[in-house]
């Protein structure tokens, strides 16, 4: 009463005052382990600690003073001397937490994340410089501004609902949201927030950090683009690939082009060992398993796929071992060369044709050659006889004529 008569709002550690500075604590000599204990927490809290020592024992104002509370008396002491040193403390107090705070707002502004602090209106009451930078504004000129003052009204009114409920129901808040920055440019930034309370557990406003994921969303974006290219590229050269753990020789993932080769669905293939795939040689050899293949990288090398049904198909095959998601994996590549080998099947055919029609053109060639021969003497003998029988002929119609004369 005499404290609460002296200007001091009095309270105790089962009901404090609803903003206490400082606190008084009597140690007795036994309590100085508990005392300790409290001083810490209180120092944690930001009060400042009046300590009475009782019977004024040397030893135990010593091992008090060693604990550096704000004043430190002996029991008994009248009210205005603990008035005076509460006012002392409640002072040191003070200038405590503009230290603190200056700590707390140099250690915001040397983080390279945008940090702010919202009160329950939604209002800026304090932004590093990393916010501000990002917004293009001073800190002076964000504070006391809303989201939807700086940001448009879409995204003003998503984050004002989003605070509501952070603020209704407390815990910690993440989510992503595209914003322009000062430049004008679009930027991924993903907030991680929470509430802050008052000393009575009462929220008083919303704290928060970004992190802006751009660089990660374009990286992510040009491996999916990417993987979307090798995609078509290999659907465009009808290439199967398996992936196989060599370890445990299980299928760990396919293309479609491989379910189409091997004529099974992916639930067949993927989550099953690589031994029920069957491969055999040119001759129908079987091959080893891909535990096997994991020793060496084949190239292009010919082999057949025997199909459940007993179909047999012939494949090119390349084997190749790399990482995936930092373990070693076994890659098979394969090509259907069925087309191919039919191909090649015509061409042996027609080749085949044209050395029996050439066989056939020499033949009828060495034959033609002297029946040729005796043709063209026959046909000159015949024209031989002919010019002699006209001669003849000639003579013998002179001679009559002749004769008549």
């Amino acid at each position: 009463e005499e404290l609460a008569a002296l200007g001091h709002v009095v309270g105790s550690l089962a009901a404090p005052p609803a903003r206490p500075v400082a606190g008084v604590l009597a140690v007795a000599p036994g309590g100085l382990e508990a005392a300790e204990g409290i001083l810490r927490d209180w120092r944690l809290r930001g009060l400042a600690a009046v300590c009475l020592a009782e019977g004024g024992d040397a030893a135990l104002l010593s091992a008090l003073a060693g604990l550096e509370p704000a004043a430190l008396l002996p029991l008994p002491v009248s009210p205005p001397v603990l008035a005076v040193a509460l006012d002392g403390a409640a002072g040191q107090c003070g200038e405590d937490v503009g230290e603190r705070l200056a700590v707390l707002k140099s250690l915001m502004d040397a983080a390279v994340n945008p940090i702010y602090v919202q009160d329950k209106a939604g209002h800026y009451i304090g932004v590093n410089r990393a916010f501000a930078a990002f917004l293009g504004v001073t800190i002076e000129s964000a504070l006391g501004l809303t989201a939807g003052a700086i940001f448009s009204d879409e995204v003003g009114d998503s984050l004002a609902e989003r605070d509501r409920e952070i603020l209704a129901q407390g815990g910690v808040q993440q989510f992503e949201v595209v914003l322009e920055d000062a430049s004008g440019r679009e930027r991924h930034l993903i907030f991680h927030r929470a509430r802050f309370e008052d000393g009575a557990g009462v929220p008083q406003g919303i704290v928060g950090v970004a992190t802006d994921v751009t660089d990660s969303k374009r990286v992510e974006k040009d491996l999916r683009d990417e993987q979307e290219v090798l995609r078509r590229i290999l659907a465009g050269i009808r290439a199967g690939i398996f992936i196989i753990d060599p370890s445990t020789q299980v299928v760990e993932d396919v293309n479609p082009m491989a379910e189409e080769l091997c004529g099974r669905t992916r639930e067949e293939l993927v989550g099953k060992r690589c031994g029920g795939i069957v491969w055999t040689d040119p001759e129908g050899r079987p091959l080893p398993t891909c535990s096997v293949l994991a020793e060496r990288n084949i190239v292009n090398e010919e082999m057949r796929l025997v199909h459940p049904d007993g179909r047999i198909l012939p494949v090119i095959k390349t084997v190749v071992t790399a990482k995936r998601r930092g373990e070693l994996r076994l890659f098979e590549i394969v090509f259907d060369v069925s087309e191919r080998k039919a191909l090649e099947r015509q061409l042996a055919v027609a080749q085949k044709l044209e050395s029996i029609g050439e066989l056939a053109a020499g033949i009828a060639h060495e034959i033609n050659t002297p029946t040729q021969y005796i043709g063209d003497n026959l046909h000159f003998l015949s024209t031989a006889f002919d010019g002699v029988s006209q001669r003849s002929e000639e003579r013998r119609v002179g001679k009559e004529c002749r004769s008549r004369w």
